[in-house]
């Protein structure tokens, strides 16, 4: 089983009081245990009053290539920097070794690897009622249930400015396993979704408060509406249509149609788009046909109008 503890960066004395920045202090000593992390950290009543419902946004992110070696290790010095951190879970050291070890067997094998993963979690300011306790729940679960196989799992509490305007969570996890093995399942969307629903229903639990996650389907269609296809994609169709109007009757759009299903897909997309284009170009100049007629039928009134009245020829 994974050892882990909670350091407590910075005291949280008294929620109620915005006006003064909070006391720092270092936590004199933390007891280390296979199911609970204790300090000396005490937080006193008050605490944050926000809204009873809100979304959970999270930011996520991928750290991969031999450009970005060693930015592993330095971003987990980053987010538990004292200025901001408020306090850590992990063993900060050994993450960072970890980091460094999964960079140079990585990147051995594959020059692109993905060498970490980042979650951003946004927090409603109530986690901070019982920050040590729901902290440590919040991580404990996360790991237990998504990141128990990773080699490298650390995560940071940040205050978010002053007064705790804005409280998050910075978490980095590896995608390889303790062997060094790529973890397929991390690099799915429906994951970090997966991750996403159960951060929002502990922070529920925790705070008494109605978190919920934005739709996945929402978020679906959007990028099907703006889905990015490869360069060589494009301009294999351009050749294509080429090719057809020089005369080959199609063989070379035939033959990357069945070769590649990712040019299918684009040359269906493309082409009902161009259908579209074209149906509202039409749909559009029967408009300017239409108001044209209209406003000359209306010019044509006012002149038998006003030609009537005696105020036109």
């Amino acid at each position: 089983m994974k050892s882990f503890k909670v350091i407590v960066r910075r005291h949280i004395l008294d929620f109620s009081n915005f006006s003064k920045r909070p006391k720092q202090a270092e936590v004199d000593k933390v007891h280390r245990t296979s199911g609970k992390a204790h300090s000396n950290f005490k937080a006193h009543s008050g605490g944050f009053k926000g809204n009873m419902s809100m979304n959970l946004f999270t930011n996520a992110q991928n750290i991969s290539g031999s450009a970005n070696r060693g930015r592993s290790a330095n971003f987990v010095d980053y987010i538990s920097r004292e200025k901001e951190c408020i306090m850590i879970y992990g063993d900060k050291d050994l993450t960072k070794k970890n980091f460094n070890e999964i960079d140079e067997k990585l990147l051995l094998k594959r020059r692109t690897s993905v060498l970490q993963r980042r979650l951003v979690i946004q927090l409603p300011r109530e986690f901070l009622n019982d920050a040590e306790k729901n902290m440590n729940e919040l991580c404990r679960k996360l790991d237990d249930k998504f990141f128990n196989v990773s080699r490298a799992y650390f995560a940071a509490l940040h205050q978010g400015g002053k007064d705790f305007k804005n409280p998050h969570i910075h978490l980095v996890f590896s995608n390889c396993d303790n062997n060094f093995q790529n973890i397929r399942n991390y690099n799915s969307r429906e994951f970090i979704e997966e991750v996403k629903k159960e951060i929002a229903q502990i922070l529920s639990f925790q705070t008494n408060l109605n978190i919920t996650v934005p739709s996945l389907d929402k978020k679906k269609d959007k990028d099907k509406k703006s889905k990015h296809f490869a360069r060589w994609i494009t301009e294999a169709y351009k050749r294509a249509a080429k090719a057809e109007a020089a005369g080959d009757g199609g063989e070379l759009m035939k033959k990357y149609t069945e070769k590649y299903q990712v040019f299918a897909e684009f040359r269906k997309e493309y082409e009902l788009a161009k259908i579209n284009r074209e149906a509202a170009a039409v749909e559009n100049f029967e408009k300017l046909i239409n108001l044209k007629k209209n406003k000359d039928f209306t010019l044509d009134l006012e002149r038998r109008n006003n030609k009537s009245k005696g105020l036109g020829r």
